[in-house]
């Protein structure tokens, strides 16, 4: 899963460079059994949403963890933040916080986002607060030893 966070951010490389944003980057090696393309879609939508939101000059953290049997990823920025009445719509499709950047993207990004992780067993929590940025924290279940033998 490391890996595959990494090479999401080199995708985005263009964008985040063009900011000039700073990537705090501290991912632990990981093997994740999943939907591969799935989950790349996840990660390049998320941290394409920090770089989209977070001004020039800002910085955006990615965190990978194993805790025992689950693993944890937190992708945090410096953005804009989103509102409490925001926050409360941005899993639902078609939803755009920002009606002045529609031409940006269609509202299905994040729908998915929840829709990928749900299907993989997981959760998402978001903290966010305007002008100061905003969290997301991932926690997805870790397959035990007996039901790797049943994946092989």
């Amino acid at each position: 899963m490391d890996e595959q966070i990494r090479q999401s951010l080199l995708l985005l490389e263009s964008v985040w460079t063009t900011k000039g944003l700073f990537l705090n980057i501290d991912l632990q090696e990981l093997i994740y059994y999943g939907n591969e393309e799935l989950m790349s879609q996840v990660w390049l939508n998320v941290i394409g949403n920090a770089i989209k939101f977070t001004p020039k000059g800002g910085e955006i953290t990615v965190a990978l963890r194993r805790n025992g049997q689950t693993i944890s990823v937190v992708i945090c920025d410096t953005g804009i933040g989103m509102s409490p009445e925001t926050l409360k719509h941005i899993f639902e499709k078609f939803y755009q916080g920002d009606p002045t950047r529609s031409a940006d993207g269609n509202g299905l990004g994040l729908a998915l986002v929840s829709r990928i992780i749900k299907l993989s067993g997981g959760t998402i929590d978001v903290i966010s607060t305007p002008g100061q940025g905003s969290k997301f924290s991932f926690i997805l279940p870790m397959p035990v030893d007996s039901e790797l033998d049943t994946m092989i």
